[in-house]
């Protein structure tokens, strides 16, 4: 993964900012199933869903090129066929409160040297129907729900989503794909309902749950990354719903590093779930004649406060195969409920030296 410099702010610029907004968040739902640990602990969280902004509304109806010393207030409507490119390096200036809308593009090639966008909390950037985000190399600050995609296909490659209160939320029939990206100390969860695909990310998350999957026609895939808490009783990767693919990949410092609810398309290889107090939680997973298929192979499970991989309730998981695993250091390795249909085989005594980001 490649390197990026971030502004060190630590919890107490947490505190000070978004946990303490006077703009609340005007949408709040709980997750479909609850997305704790304990069921009659049901947490409640963010949507995703972004503020009403602020200010005076602006539609750009014309090409145009942002570069530093550009500010953004208010609510800017990028509209349907136009191009705005942000160029390479520039500092833009976004006000408190204010959203960006794209209905038209949004681009930027700034790999080399970073673009930023920030200077105040604000709302974010809103994909709609028929938009299109293609960004590399920006840095997103401060923002209440970084990338809403509700509608076309964005791309965010080779940047910083520093401190959001959501990093991501893709809305069904939306896709959103990440590349070498970093995600720092996120507040809320990041929610799939569409489609996501992610490589060589750094996911860092300070709250209850990481990435949060739960619509039946969600597709994710996950590969090369690094998912990690910091600070908080995280569920990492929360699967209700969908198909999931998480393939080498490194999960730590975490309450539980997977999460299934009601799972029923999940294909985990080669990845090492480490320093949790559960690597994998299982309440619920669909069975085969339900269209469930369910598969974790290859990957390591080490020191485990608690446990491996924690059955909640035999009757609820249809069959999972745990294949060709490493349990190391854990308080205990795995603990199955009576009628369970997981099974645990060809476990073997070293760690699986592939199960890690490429």
């Amino acid at each position: 993964m490649k390197s990026v410099a971030i502004k060190s702010r630590g919890l107490a610029h947490v505190a000070s900012t978004a946990f303490t907004s006077a703009v609340a968040l005007a949408s709040v739902a709980s997750l479909v199933g609850a997305v704790g640990c304990s069921a009659s602990d049901a947490k409640v969280s963010s949507s995703g869903a972004h503020d009403v902004a602020s200010g005076t509304a602006v539609s750009i109806s014309s090409d145009e090129t942002w570069s530093s010393g550009k500010r953004i207030s208010g609510q800017v409507m990028i509209e349907a066929g136009v191009t705005v490119t942000i160029e390479p390096g520039a500092a833009i200036d976004v006000a408190s409160g204010a959203m960006i809308t794209v209905a038209g593009k949004l681009v930027a090639s700034s790999a080399a040297s970073h673009a930023t966008m920030g200077g105040a909390p604000w709302i974010g950037l809103v994909v709609a129907a028929g938009g299109s985000l293609a960004l590399s190399g920006v840095e997103l600050d401060d923002t209440r729900a970084a990338l809403d995609v509700q509608g076309g296909t964005a791309s965010f490659d080779d940047g910083v989503i520093a401190y959001p209160s959501t990093p991501f939320r893709v809305l069904a029939g939306a896709t959103l794909s990440m590349a070498r990206s970093n995600v720092v100390m996120a507040q809320g969860l990041a929610r799939v309902k569409g489609t996501f695909i992610g490589t060589h990310l750094d996911f860092e998350t300070i709250a209850d749950s990481g990435l949060v999957v739960d619509d039946v026609a969600a597709k994710v895939s996950i590969e090369d990354s690094t998912l990690h808490g910091k600070g908080a009783p995280t569920d990492l990767v929360v699967v209700s719903a969908g198909a999931v693919h998480l393939a080498y990949t490194d999960i730590s410092t975490a309450h539980c590093g997977l999460h299934f609810w009601n799972a029923n398309q999940v294909d985990i290889s080669n990845v090492t779930i480490h320093d949790t107090s559960f690597g994998a939680m299982l309440y619920g997973s669909q069975t085969l004649a339900q269209g469930g298929s369910l598969s974790i192979v290859s990957s390591n499970f080490e020191r485990a406060a608690d446990m491996g991989i924690e059955e909640v309730d035999g009757s609820s998981n249809g069959a999972i195969e745990v294949r060709g695993c490493y349990f190391g250091e854990n308080t205990q390795d795995s603990r199955l409920q009576s009628g369970s249909h997981i099974s645990i085989v060809d476990s073997v005594m070293a760690p699986v030296s592939a199960a890690k980001p490429r």
